[in-house]
């Protein structure tokens, strides 16, 4: 996951995020490169905190509370973000739960979103964070606001207010991994 974290820098370089302090969990191993990428981009970002690990739930909390984004990718088996942490106006974008024992996000963060976005419904709901929200009951299929490629062929609408909670579980579905690189590469002159 590291290259994953050189390639979001980039693409905050060359977009930068109307919505300001952003969070991101990773392995421990691959957080300094990617803070060190990022120091230099003003993006007010909040950490970019070495996870799982104990002893952080505190900070973990403090960092997701000062951000309103956040972004995991993690091959985490429990939780790292928690619902009571998720405020009015947060973008949280999960990218590490591609089998089933995997989950990144408390069941009910997916019961805050007023939008909840997955790459693929189907396979989110057998091993996403979805997959962990249905089992437990915290929402039903019926909850789910669409999927990646519907948004991003601008038929279903994102973000319409400044106050939704909206979250991305993605678990990796290889063509529109390939339809993304290209346009990061368009975008980013590569």
């Amino acid at each position: 996951m590291a290259n994953e974290s050189r390639w979001q820098a980039r693409s905050l370089r060359a977009r930068p995020s109307p919505y300001g302090r952003r969070w991101r969990a990773e392995r421990d191993g691959e957080v300094s490169a990617y803070a060190e990428t990022l120091t230099p981009l003003h993006h007010r970002l909040a950490a970019a905190v070495p996870l799982p690990s104990k002893g952080r739930t505190f900070y973990r909390r403090s960092q997701c509370l000062r951000a309103n984004q956040a972004i995991t990718a993690t091959a985490s088996t429990t939780p790292l973000v928690r619902a009571a942490w998720v405020t009015a106006g947060m973008h949280i974008t999960s990218v590490g739960t591609g089998s089933p024992e995997k989950v990144e996000l408390e069941p009910q963060v997916l019961s805050k979103a007023d939008k909840l976005i997955a790459d693929r419904v189907s396979q989110t709901e057998r091993y996403g964070n979805l997959h962990h929200a249905l089992a437990a009951g915290a929402i039903t299929p019926r909850q789910v606001y669409g999927e990646l490629g519907d948004l991003a062929a601008g038929r279903l609408a994102g973000r319409e207010t400044a106050s939704e909670i909206t979250v991305a579980d993605l678990t990796g579905v290889g063509v529109q991994d390939a339809a993304i690189a290209q346009v990061v590469v368009e975008v980013l002159g590569l």
